[in-house]
């Protein structure tokens, strides 16, 4: 399962949890990726909204 959080549009932290030592997190104040992360995020919820409707 893969988890995923925004706070303030200036941190993220995402991850994976499971069993075991299956569990991986990161935390990144760092610009880009904060960017890149809420374009990723964003596109993920477009292309589920779209996969509802059809």
């Amino acid at each position: 399962m893969q988890i995923g959080v925004i706070s303030d549009s200036r941190y993220v932290i995402t991850g994976e949890y499971g069993e075991g030592s299956m569990n991986t997190a990161l935390y990144s104040g760092q610009k880009n990726f904060v960017e890149l992360y809420k374009t990723a995020l964003s596109n993920e919820i477009e292309l589920l909204t779209l996969k509802e409707e059809n």
